[in-house]
């Protein structure tokens, strides 16, 4: 009898370190699974903070971008305005630079007729006075 209870405890025994073993085990596998996750958690968050910064500094460069493109718009559009100013103006003192040209060459075309007409009134006084 002594040894059925032996035995008896012995499956006790055995029965009993079947049944703490995958308790052992889940929890083995919690502690373990808990490193590892706290491991890839602070890298994970260290990856987060990075894309965050990175994606801040992404948005301040566009909104840079943003304000340079406008910035530029503005003087083009000043420029342009500018440059036809400028072309109005060079177009219309040409204009009255061909308008006094042409006026002082009628001047100068009326001189040159006077003097004419003078040299021709003088060649008559002659013949007159030839005659």
């Amino acid at each position: 009898m002594r040894r059925a209870i032996e035995q008896k405890q012995r499956e006790i025994d055995t029965m009993a370190n079947k049944m703490t073993l995958p308790i052992d085990t889940d929890i083995m596998r919690m502690k373990i699974q808990k490193d590892i996750e706290g491991r890839h958690r602070i890298e994970l968050d260290a990856k987060q903070q990075e894309v965050d910064r990175l994606g801040e500094q992404y948005y301040e460069t566009k909104r840079t971008l943003d304000v340079l493109k406008m910035q530029l718009d503005t003087q083009r559009h000043e420029f342009e305005k500018e440059v036809a100013e400028l072309k109005e103006k060079a177009r219309k003192e040409s204009s009255e630079l061909l308008i006094e040209n042409q006026a002082l060459q009628a001047r100068a075309d009326d001189k040159k007729d006077r003097e004419l007409i003078r040299q021709l009134r003088r060649d008559l006084d002659c013949h007159k006075r030839k005659e």
